[in-house]
């Protein structure tokens, strides 16, 4: 379960028709531009340091060597101030990554998923189905054509 200071900035969503009702992709969209935009203005210097390092794709043990504190507190730091782990962080960021390549059309789902480091279709869709409440990518794809061309008229 996520902290409340998290859960907070989906408040607007009813999960139960999050596959039916476009209206929600869009409560769904706002919650996770606030978080990214919490994440981001963050005060602290080693949660932002850490955000940019994960965004630019470093692997974790490659850079928390180079924190001057034990591994342990810096992870329970981190946690603390986002309210998720620097895995889930990544796993967000990759994902988000990886759709965007797919729902500009740069690149198919295969493509997409491999150069992300996921190691198959199926990694990539069970990924995607657990961060995204059990919407299966073709439906969140199509969802998200109707928010579009609702904006574009």
């Amino acid at each position: 379960m996520l902290p409340s200071h998290i859960l907070d900035f989906f408040s607007e969503i009813n999960p139960t028709n999050i596959s039916g009702n476009f209206s929600n992709f869009e409560l769904l969209e706002k919650g996770l531009f606030n978080l990214s935009q919490q994440l981001k203005a963050t005060s602290d210097p080693l949660v932002k340091y850490i955000c940019l390092q994960l965004e630019n794709g470093s692997k974790i043990n490659n850079f928390i060597n180079d924190i001057p504190l034990s591994i342990r507190p810096v992870q329970k730091h981190f946690k603390k101030t986002t309210g998720i782990t620097m895995s889930e962080y990544r796993n967000i960021n990759t994902l988000r990554k990886t759709v965007e390549l797919i729902y500009t059309k740069q690149q198919n789902i295969v493509s997409a998923s491999f150069e992300n480091g996921y190691t198959d279709h199926s990694h990539f869709m069970n990924t995607f189905k657990k961060y995204m409440l059990g919407t299966s990518l073709k439906s969140f794809l199509t969802q998200t054509d109707t928010i579009g061309h609702h904006f574009s008229n």
